[in-house]
């Protein structure tokens, strides 16, 4: 360059920055701060209805033209802990000169220090910007229009004349104060550190976006999201191209379920709620989260990612883990799963699908499914941390898969569930409830209130009883349960109908069964009964009962109901009827110098049939028949809750077994050759007291009678036949007749 150039130049430069440093001291003069600062305050209490305040206004010339705002605060109003919605340390505007030549305003950069937004939610569950929200619902209608200091309107301002590059936060921070969750204190939750910034905005280039923040967690920024909006320019972002990065690493896991609690109050009792807060008191652990969104803003957006869930030591939390892909497509309205997998306790689920009107009335077809069978006793632990523990005495193994769809309107869904498990067993203190090979189970379901099933397995036991062929239907409607199993059981053939209203506690159950060819020697022995070697034979019948109440005590001691009993090849064992019956005309034979055979046979197995009534814990058998051979057993009686027993009836003996007595039979048959005998049964069930009712002068008249008659001639019983048949008595005459006989015969 030639001297005399370069002197020029640098004289140009002198002038230029004598220039500018004069303006530099001038400019603060010129330029009203204070007067555009309380416009800017008036407009902004206007528009928010609430008092703001900002401190020192300055002009910065030397590190970029520009102004900044000290101490901002917007103010909440009365009643709220929190004094200010929004308050910033400092706000500063960097614009670009040049373009303000041309009469546009290029705003380079805003930068926010240590800005705080708080919001509160009171006991009343009204929070601190409901006042805001209203102002946005009625921004259509008409009020001034907003200016710009000296009366300018803002919308004479063309987009092209006014544009913001980037804007900065720093240190900033996002509180939220909850007084609904827990009455009587506040839950105080806040995103802390908050930096970040957004750049390009405006321009044909990519508008950049990059926020780091720390959530949930002690130290450091353990949240982040950057990404890029390709606006090209547009007028409206709708439609642009984005592309968004997100994590959260390490949220304490008992302050987020605290969080949602507090999100999912109302104030008034909620179970799930509850539930949610007691298991965060045992919920320790560490929920990390990160993902990509692609796609368009307001368009078709895919959400991809993973999760997890790493419990701390000691916490009933199962360790989680999971992926996800999604296309959340806007102008569709839709919601497409892709694939969505999730283990927790090692279980596998995975899920795919779609939800069509999500902002109307959402349509579901999702289909979710484990990918292999799983352990029951995983199930069982996944469900002891979420609060659904199962009692303590209760054990479960084997393994199950599941598969299920649902489909419909969220009104009205319709939903499938198909369950097969594989060696399944459960017991209760030690004691087996049921096991089976294989069971299969299947669950139709209409909205909320109605369902039906059924649930199979070919073999098996149920409480150490072996069974073949279990087949359970049942159905759900309106909060009443109806179920109604069959079985083969111990060679018979058992099937039952179970109804309950478990909507209502003290609501009338009912229950019915029929049974056939069941072996009640093995029921007994199987099912460790008290009746065990008390009864035995092959039962079949039906019966029905009705109580209040669907649980096993409190039906048990309301019940009441009917039904009727046959029991095939019947041995009452415990009560020995027959025996005594055979002792008492055996002595009173004797007494009467009769030969009675010893050992005689009694039969030991009848054909049982009768009615029951059963109420109040006592059962009633009043028209109870026994039947072997020519032997009947007819009586009548109850069983009370004691066990205790009390019955009365007649054994009619036939002529085949009169016979069997010998000579003495002869003289105790009726007109048909029968003897009927009364008889008493009492005491307990174990060991009953039997009492034979026979009057021992009316049995002992008519063995003498029938002696004394056969010991006459052949001509002399002839007429006493003869007077007996013409007093109206054939066979049997009492002893005071025979004497008047022979008085007669005497004269």
């Amino acid at each position: 360059m030639r001297p005399r150039i370069r002197r020029a130049v640098v004289r140009i430069a002198e002038v230029a920055s004598g220039l500018g440093l004069a303006a530099a001291v001038a400019l603060p003069r010129l330029v009203p701060l204070e007067r555009i600062r309380a416009h800017a305050l008036t407009a902004a209490e206007e528009a928010l209805h609430r008092p703001v305040e900002a401190g020192d206004v300055r002009l910065e010339i030397f590190s970029g033209l520009g102004a900044g705002v000290e101490n901002l605060a917007v103010r909440n109003g009365p009643g709220w802990e929190s004094p200010a919605l929004f308050s910033a340390q400092r706000v500063s505007l960097k614009l670009a000169f040049w373009p303000l030549l041309r009469h546009r305003v290029r705003v380079e950069r805003i930068v926010v220090d240590e800005p705080t937004v708080a919001v509160e939610r009171n006991e009343r569950g009204e929070s601190n910007v409901d006042d805001l929200a209203e102002q946005a619902r009625r921004a259509g209608e008409s009020r001034p229009a907003p200016t710009l200091p000296g009366g300018i309107p803002l919308a004479a301002l063309r987009p092209e004349s006014f544009s913001v590059s980037a804007v900065e936060v720093r240190h900033g921070r996002v509180v939220f104060v909850d007084k609904l969750a827990a009455a009587g204190r506040a839950l105080r939750v806040a995103v802390e550190d908050v930096t970040g910034s957004v750049r390009e905005i405006g321009s044909t280039a990519p508008t950049s976006f990059d926020v780091a923040a720390r959530f949930l967690s002690d130290e450091g920024r353990n949240v982040s999201v950057r990404g890029l909006v390709a606006a090209g320019g547009r007028d409206s972002i709708a439609g642009a191209p984005l592309r968004v990065r997100f994590a959260a690493k390490d949220l304490d896991v008992s302050r987020l379920i605290g969080l949602a609690s507090a999100l999912g109050a109302s104030g008034g009792p909620n179970p799930r709620l509850d539930a949610l807060d007691a298991l965060r008191r045992d919920a320790g652990g560490a929920f990390s989260v990160e993902g990509s969104v692609d796609g368009a803003v307001l368009g078709a957006l895919t959400l991809a990612g993973r999760a997890a869930l790493a419990p701390s030591r000691g916490s009933r939390l199962p360790p989680v883990e999971s992926e996800y892909a999604v296309t959340l497509d806007v102008p569709k309205d839709s919601l497409v799963v892709h694939r969505a997998t999730l283990s927790a306790a090692s279980l596998p689920v995975s899920a795919e699908g779609r939800v069509d009107g999500l902002r109307s009335e959402p349509r579901v077809d999702l289909r979710l499914s484990t990918p292999e069978s799983i352990p029951l006793e995983r199930i069982a632990s996944l469900a002891a941390a979420a609060g659904k523990r199962l009692p303590e005495s209760l054990r479960v193994s084997g393994r199950l898969r599941l598969e299920a769809r649902v489909r419909g309107r969220a009104s009205d869904l319709a939903a499938r569930l198909q369950a097969d498990a594989s060696s399944l067993g459960a017991s209760v203190d030690g004691k087996p409830v049921i096991s089976a090979a294989s069971l299969h189970a299947a669950v139709a379901s209409r909205g909320r209130d109605r369902a039906s099933g059924v649930v199979a397995a070919p073999s098996g036991a149920l409480r150490g009883i072996p069974f073949q062929d279990l087949a359970a239907e049942w159905r759900w409607s309106d909060g009443t349960l109806v179920v109604t199993p069959g079985l083969r059981v111990l060679g018979g053939r058992v099937g039952m109908r179970l109804e309950a209203n478990l909507a209502r506690a003290d609501s009338v159950s009912s229950m019915a069964f029929e049974v056939a060819g069941l072996p009640l020697d093995r029921l007994a022995d199987a099912s460790d009964s008290p009746m065990r070697g008390m009864v035995g034979g092959t039962l079949a019948g039906w019966m029905s009962m009705s109580g209040r109440g669907f649980g096993t005590d409190a039906f048990g001691r309301t019940a009441s109901g009917s039904g009727r009993i046959r029991v095939s090849q019947a041995e009452i064992r415990t009560v020995k009827l027959l025996p005594e019956i055979v002792r008492t005309v055996a002595r009173y034979g004797r007494a009467a110098g009769f030969a009675v055979p010893d050992g005689l046979d009694t039969p030991r197995r009848f054909e049982l049939e009768t009615g029951m009534r059963f109420g109040g814990g006592r059962v009633e058998t009043p028209d109870a028949t026994l039947t072997s051979g020519d032997v009947v057993v007819r009586a009548g009686g109850s069983v009370a809750p004691d066990r205790t027993m009390s019955y009365r009836g007649t054994v009619v003996l036939g002529p085949r077994a009169v016979a069997s007595f010998g000579r003495i039979g002869a003289y105790l048959a009726d007109e048909r050759g029968r003897f009927e005998i009364p008889f008493r049964v009492e005491g307990l069930a174990t060991s009953p007291r039997v009492s034979v009712d026979l009057d021992p002068l009316a049995l002992g008249q008519r063995l003498v009678s029938r002696r004394v008659r056969d010991a006459l001639p052949a001509r002399a019983r002839r007429i006493v036949d003869s007077v007996l048949e013409r007093v109206g008595g054939s066979g049997f005459a009492p002893l005071e007749r025979l004497r008047g006989l022979f008085r007669r015969g005497g004269d």
